[in-house]
């Protein structure tokens, strides 16, 4: 229920009932018939436009892994609030890591073992961030649907922690393959630090990363592995991190059972 003395937002709310309080205690009751999934009407003056990496500067504090790096950007496209107006959404295409399991159970292992067809043929949804005024109004799915066409290769995947949650790129048309569980990697790592008695959720587990070598190596480990299999330089960066960024990468790795969708030009078999 809303209260409002403005009828400019009853195209967008849908309302099935409207109450008009004329005054002296008497009010006029209009019945409406709602049109379930009808777009925003500030969709038709937003734009959709290439961008660049540089874009993306002002919306990484907006999403949540906003410490992670990018990888090798391929295509960058950025949503506006009509020509040359603010950014309002950002969508990042990059280079995909070079084996991924759920991949070749979705493409009868065409990519696997070639490295040359896959920068080919293959792009990976990287970011996708509409600013959070906008959020829930449909326009993620919009900047997905419109510019996967435009990535310009046969297919184009996506690693989704939310997928669990949020249907938005099923929405946009990609096919969702399955979900990820935890890497056995993973699995070993959280047995030995429980072994030493760390737990990875505590106030206190950037202190053991920082102070207790075993521990570090572990953590160190595990994230050296994750970005050298998604976006390559793994010793250098790990080496670059502080104790606490390295324990929140591993938490959010530990943590991470991605969901897998995969889009192609045509039916995904």
């Amino acid at each position: 229920m809303v209260a409002c003395g403005n009828e400019d937002i009853i195209t967008d709310l849908q309302p099935d009932t409207i109450v008009r309080l004329k005054g002296a205690g008497r009010c006029e009751i209009e019945h409406r018939k709602v049109h379930p999934g009808k777009p925003p009407s500030f969709r038709r003056r937003l734009r959709i436009e290439r961008g660049s990496k540089r874009d993306y500067d002002e919306f990484a504090s907006m999403h949540y892994r906003a410490a992670d790096e990018l990888g090798f950007v391929d295509k960058v496209f950025v949503m506006r609030d009509g020509a040359g107006g603010d950014l309002v959404g950002i969508v990042v295409y990059s280079h995909p890591p070079l084996e991924l399991a759920l991949r070749n159970q979705a493409t009868d292992g065409r990519f696997s073992r070639n490295p040359k067809r896959l920068n080919r043929s293959l792009r990976i949804l990287r970011r996708l961030v509409i600013h959070p005024d906008l959020r829930g109004c449909g326009l993620g799915h919009y900047l997905v649907r419109k510019t996967l066409p435009q990535v310009g290769t046969d297919y184009v995947e996506c690693l989704a922690t939310m997928g669990e949650f949020n249907p938005v790129f099923e929405k946009a048309g990609m096919k969702r393959i399955g979900q990820y569980d935890i890497s056995p990697k993973c699995g070993a790592a959280l047995k030995s630090l429980r072994a030493m008695d760390v737990d990875p959720n505590a106030p206190e587990f950037v202190t053991q990363v920082c102070r207790r070598r075993r521990v570090r190596e572990i953590v160190s480990g595990i994230v050296y592995d994750w970005y050298t299999a998604t976006t390559g330089g793994g010793g250098c960066r790990v080496e670059r991190q502080s104790p606490q960024l390295l324990a929140q990468t591993f938490r959010g790795l530990i943590g991470s059972r991605p969901v897998y969708y995969l889009w192609r030009k045509g039916p995904v078999s």
